[in-house]
């Protein structure tokens, strides 16, 4: 029975060359552009979902109001949120900041500018994901003027030489230490990193008041949360806070501020604040697409069915030859879904 459909199918597919192409070519370009929709969508969707633990990782979204009206929303907020939040709240496990930057770094004549330059606290390569290939990431990043670059990054200056322990000079003055090598960045990911300087390195820079200001902005937190825990009830708990650090400002210049927190694996469909690492992708176009997806291989299977069912109407003799020779349903079923 089977050699007998088999012969079958080749013999129709041979004697309606023109109708058995564009049956089988409709399907399959629809099944391909479904399939090519549905992989871009998943793509989409797994941003920053290599993270350990991602989802107890939130990134502390500042809202800043004047005379009552929302003004702003950061992606950076201000330098003083992380380390408060996890002295005041057990329920904050710990706590990352970073602040962007670009330079000129050079090694002996060679020389790059780099545009993505980050300045991170100490915790950042056992928060996040990111692998370090070489380095201990427990302390590449504690004392000042500590660098950790990408791997491509790390080739562009050295070759194959083994960067660690090697320097390298920032505008032609500033000299960092290479302390640690990371693989580099996964397109999939919000932060797009490369060349990663010590936390301290800026507060050198800078003054003490990198750690806890309050009306300086353009840091990013993020914080882990303890497992368990709704970060809409921690962020029920922040007024009072707000008001210990914020109250001379609120006062004095009638403004207020508000903090949210959002999961690091909405960021790249849901996050288009002030300050954001680079544009962000959007939820509702990647739902309308995956709709697209499921449109396109309905209407790709329908069609199908629809052009084999007014074709089978030419056999109906043939069936009627079959059913008298004792065929059953479900051998029909087999032959038309050959044909």
């Amino acid at each position: 029975m089977l050699k007998n459909y088999y012969f079958i199918a080749l013999r129709n597919l041979r004697k309606n060359k023109i109708f058995s192409s564009i049956n089988i070519v409709g399907l399959s370009i629809g099944i391909s552009a479904s399939l090519l929709i549905f992989q871009y969508v998943n793509y989409e969707l797994s941003f920053d979902n290599f993270h350990q633990e991602n989802e107890r990782i939130y990134r502390v979204i500042q809202d800043r109001f004047n005379e009552g009206q929302l003004t702003t929303q950061w992606a950076a907020g201000c330098a003083g949120i992380g380390p408060d939040l996890k002295a005041a709240f057990p329920e904050v496990e710990e706590f990352v900041k970073m602040y962007g930057s670009n330079s000129i770094l050079s090694y002996g004549d060679i020389s790059f500018r780099e545009e993505r330059i980050y300045y991170a606290s100490e915790a950042f390569f056992e928060f996040f994901g990111f692998e370090l290939v070489k380095g201990n990431p427990e302390t590449v990043l504690v004392e000042p003027f500590n660098v950790v670059l990408s791997e491509s990054t790390a080739k562009k200056y050295f070759k194959d030489e083994d960067p660690i322990g090697k320097t390298l000079k920032q505008n032609g003055q500033s000299e960092y230490v290479v302390t640690g090598v990371f693989k580099d960045a996964p397109n999939n990911t919000h932060m797009k990193v490369d060349v990663l300087y010590s936390f301290e390195t800026f507060v050198a820079f800078t003054s003490e008041n990198a750690r806890t200001a309050w009306g300086w902005d353009g840091f990013y937190t993020y914080v882990k949360l303890v497992q368990g825990t709704n970060p809409e009830a921690l962020k029920s708990k922040l007024r009072p806070l707000i008001l210990d650090k914020y109250a001379e400002s609120i006062e004095e210049f009638n403004e207020d501020i508000d903090f949210h927190f959002m999961p690091v694996t909405d960021i790249h469909l849901d996050s288009d604040y002030m300050m954001e690492f680079e544009s962000n992708g959007d939820r509702q176009t990647v739902n309308f697409l995956g709709l697209i997806g499921i449109f396109i291989l309905i209407l790709a299977w329908v069609n199908y069915i629809n052009l084999s069912t007014a074709k089978s109407i030419d056999r109906a003799r043939e069936i009627g030859i079959r059913k008298v020779l004792g065929a059953t349903v479900s051998n029909l079923v087999n032959l038309m879904s050959r044909d």
